[in-house]
């Protein structure tokens, strides 16, 4: 199963989401932003695993991330990494063949300093979109216009009133200040991933859940 037209809809997708090309810079101690550069563009981290794990196998094990090869499907609740690449990646994808070109698994991280779960889905639908057309002509260039829209502000002009009181464990994250997060807000982004990642590495109470969902189910979906 050929990737490369996977590859060409991904970073045709991107140039409707410019922002996932973007670099983190730290402005002041705590305060990031994201800055896109088109000279300097931090392109997403697009990786392919072969595996000889047949996908009956997969399928029979109830779809066990388990059973993946390491570095197939990394879970985060931050920004990790950034030590080798020398900066932070935002959108991180790993594709895994099984044998015999049977199947493939799709995992797609994106930092959620740029995008909220609606965001990410609009992506995932867009670059959906770009490739069935290639599919259909590898030379289409017209995939029409899309529906994103990236005015930031807008977000706080719709943003509802709090209704739900913070959670402690939040509280203490975002506002309460301590030697250990002062040091955390002062170091780069870069330091700070790689520091984060090689804690989760370390970490034995993290889960991974694999879904399935066919492609009748898909199809169903998109003629709904």
């Amino acid at each position: 199963m050929s990737t490369d037209l996977l590859n060409k809809s991904l970073y045709r997708a991107i140039e409707d989401f410019p922002i996932f090309a973007g670099r983190l810079h730290q402005v002041q101690p705590g305060k990031l932003e994201v800055v896109v550069d088109s000279s300097n563009l931090n392109l997403p981290k697009f990786i392919e695993i072969q595996s000889n794990l047949d996908f009956a196998e997969f399928e029979t094990a109830n779809f066990n991330p388990a059973l993946l090869p390491n570095g197939s499907v990394r879970p985060t609740g931050f920004l990790t990494g950034g030590f080798q690449e020398g900066n932070i990646k935002l959108v991180n994808i790993c594709i895994v063949q099984f044998k015999d070109s049977r199947g493939i698994v799709l995992s797609v991280t994106i930092a959620h300093a740029v995008v909220d779960g609606y965001g990410f889905n609009m992506f995932m639908h867009r670059w959906a979109e770009i490739n069935k057309k290639l599919v259909a002509d590898s030379m289409a260039t017209d995939f029409g216009a899309s529906n994103s829209v990236h005015n930031r502000s807008l977000v706080q002009e719709v943003m509802p009133t709090p209704q739900e009181p913070r959670l402690d464990v939040l509280q203490k994250l975002y506002i309460s200040s301590g030697y250990l997060s002062r040091f955390f807000t002062w170091i780069s982004p870069g330091i700070r991933g790689t520091i984060l990642e090689t804690i989760q590495q370390a970490s034995t109470d993290v889960s991974i859940s694999c879904f399935h969902v066919s492609r009748e189910t898909i199809d169903q979906l998109y003629q709904s």
